[in-house]
Parts: C-alpha cells; structure tokens; sequence
C-alpha cells in the first residue's frame, strides 16, 4: 500500500504542475493577445 500512496504523491504534484504551466501559458497567451490588439492604437498614438 506504501507503494500505492507513493505513486498518487507523484501523479498529484504531476497533474499541479502540468495545471500550474497551462494556465501560466494561459495568462501568457491572454497578455500577448490584449498585447497584439492595443499595439495599433499605441502605433496611431505615436503617428
């Protein structure tokens, strides 16, 4: 049973860190789109 507790420690810091990159590449991907579509009207600004 040792064993068994053993592998779900892993598999649930696994499945934290894979939740843990997902959503960082998330908000990364959110900020580069809101990034993309402001850049236009900073380029009118600055024109």
């Amino acid at each position: 049973m040792r064993n068994v507790g053993a592998v779900l420690t892993v598999s649930n810091l696994f499945n934290e860190g894979v939740m843990t990159k997902l959503s960082f590449i998330l908000i990364a991907w959110k900020l580069l789109k809101a990034f993309s579509e402001a850049l236009p009207l900073f380029q009118i600004r600055f024109n």
